[in-house]
């Protein structure tokens, strides 16, 4: 007789917690040494995590597992999963078990972060300067000083190129271009504010992408400094 398949049983808690912090499976991933797709899977109820994940995703997220999805009340089962993301012992594990992830943003952080949007990109570089050794400072103070220096420049050349003896139709684009260009800045400046504030990762158009590779590759080369030192 054919075996049926395992009804799938998502866990939408650990899923909302994430979205709530605006993170990305691949963040989450990365804080607890795991793979993404582990997360993507925990997540869409195809496995679970085994309790030495579930206690840094814990700690991560500052919840007990139930408040997870870890463990359902009245279920005794859980224990049942095939623990295929466990790691193999080593020696320094009784070490992890007493290391604790980091915590959302500090309230310190997120005022910083938010501090970052306040004058455009120039509090982004003070900003900069005082919280890089925060990865969420980091973050916001570079999506800042990219956001805000391009539309800066973008600005600037607007207004050059609307000082120029230049047929009117030219004129008339570079204007609603420049008028265009406002009315995104607003909402945007606005958001980055909120949302940093807010503990998010939230990214802002065109730049956001690059704000984090360029925040990863800067704590890398920190890292790496560090080390040699």
């Amino acid at each position: 007789m054919q075996k049926m398949p395992a009804k799938l049983n998502p866990n939408h808690r650990l899923k909302q917690e994430r979205q709530q912090r605006g993170w990305s499976q691949a963040r989450v991933a990365e804080q607890i040494g795991t793979e993404a797709v582990n997360v993507s899977r925990w997540e869409r109820g195809f496995s679970s995590p085994s309790p030495y994940y579930r206690e840094k995703l814990c700690n991560l997220f500052e919840k007990s597992a139930q408040d997870l999805g870890f463990i359902v009340p009245g279920d005794h089962t859980e224990e049942r999963e095939p623990a295929e993301d466990q790691p193999q012992p080593v020696v320094s594990q009784p070490v992890q078990q007493n290391t604790r992830m980091p915590p959302s943003p500090s309230h310190q952080a997120r005022i910083l972060a938010a501090l970052s949007y306040l004058l455009w990109w120039a509090s982004g570089l003070p900003v900069l300067l005082l919280g890089s050794e925060d990865d969420f400072v980091l973050f916001h103070s570079l999506q800042s000083i990219l956001f805000f220096g391009s539309v800066s420049f973008l600005e600037a050349v607007c207004i050059l190129i609307l000082n120029l003896p230049l047929p009117d139709g030219v004129l008339l684009f570079f204007a609603l271009f420049l008028f265009a260009l406002n009315v995104v800045v607003l909402p945007s400046w606005i958001v980055g504010i909120v949302r940093a504030s807010q503990g998010s990762y939230s990214k802002l158009p065109f730049v956001g992408t690059v704000s984090e590779k360029l925040a990863a590759a800067m704590r890398q080369r920190a890292g790496a400094s560090s080390g040699n030192g």
